[in-house]
């Protein structure tokens, strides 16, 4: 017997940010994407829609996103890479971003990962409630209590403005662009924690995560590394990275999130706590690459 195919289950689907790749006042995604490849190197390939193609499914639009996307997207964040876009694969919290009250006022992801240069990256995505998917929805948050930002109505309208200029009352955009951005990190990641429990189960106004198997694609707003901190601003560098937890904060819009195993998909409110035990407890993420490979052979080497 032939072994069962897995269906991707998609968790995120921002129909406004994949029309927006396509043409910019399109109001449905039907049609067929095509691409034209640009003649000048750096340049974002210009995607445009087939309307007589007729109805794509997702799997079929996101195949042509990743295809049009390709030379303008980060897949393994080493130092200097940049790109407009992100994507990745591993465990990924997502649910609510709310106000200092507990309101919610978007979407939530949350996600690591280690380059193959060793490279830590935090990932921060920040959404529409509405482009989750419906029985995400239904289901909402296990629990609503926990902790809240002061500073969500900031990060908010620093979010809103995708990451381009400070907010009124910060100061210069190069002195507050980077203290905004760890106020994000510090929602995305710590939202809705209380006592020392790093669980994300245990998360407030958490809708669930998907563990090894969650693949996003995003737009990135802001991407920021130590190097962008002035070398004599000393405390605004131990402000941002002196807790050596990360070396690199990207933040962004994400496009979808989805996963091939259904089993990796955890919904806490529908959830029995007993079973979370046996969850896995979530890693990073490293791209496979040559620098991961040789790795990973001399680590066999060293055990004969």
């Amino acid at each position: 017997m032939a072994p069962r195919k897995e269906i991707t289950k998609y968790l995120y689907w921002s129909e406004r940010a994949i029309s927006e790749l396509a043409e910019a006042n399109r109001k449905s995604n039907r049609g067929g994407l095509s691409v034209k490849i640009p003649t000048l190197l750096g340049i974002t390939p210009e995607i445009t829609w087939d309307s007589a193609s007729g109805n794509q499914s997702r799997a079929d639009t996101s195949q042509w996103v990743e295809r049009a996307l390709k030379g303008s997207t980060l897949r393994d964040p080493t130092r200097g890479a940049r790109a407009k876009y992100a994507s990745g694969k591993g465990t990924v919290v997502f649910g609510e971003f709310v106000s200092p009250s507990g309101d919610p006022v978007g979407a939530l992801m949350f996600t690591r990962l280690r380059a193959t240069d060793g490279t830590r990256v935090v990932v921060c995505l920040f959404g529409s409630l509405d482009n989750f998917s419906g029985y995400v929805q239904d289901a909402g948050a296990a629990s609503r209590s926990g902790w809240t930002s002061s500073a969500a109505s900031f990060v908010r309208d620093f979010i809103a403005g995708r990451c381009e200029y400070s907010v009124r009352g910060f100061g210069t955009e190069d002195e507050t662009r980077p203290i905004l951005a760890f106020y994000a990190y510090q929602v995305a990641a710590g939202q809705g924690m209380s006592g020392v429990s790093q669980a994300p189960w245990e998360r407030g106004f958490t809708y669930g995560d998907v563990s090894r198997s969650g693949e996003w694609l995003a737009e990135i707003y802001y991407d920021l590394t130590e190097e962008q901190i002035p070398e004599n601003d000393l405390a605004a560098r131990r402000y941002l990275f002196g807790n050596g937890e990360f070396d690199r904060i990207i933040i962004g819009r994400p496009l979808w999130l989805r996963s091939k195993s259904q089993s990796d998909v955890h919904i806490y409110a529908h959830s029995d706590p007993a079973d979370r035990e046996s969850w896995p407890v979530p890693q990073e993420y490293t791209p496979v690459g040559w620098r991961s490979v040789i790795s990973t052979l001399w680590r066999v080497v060293l055990r004969r």
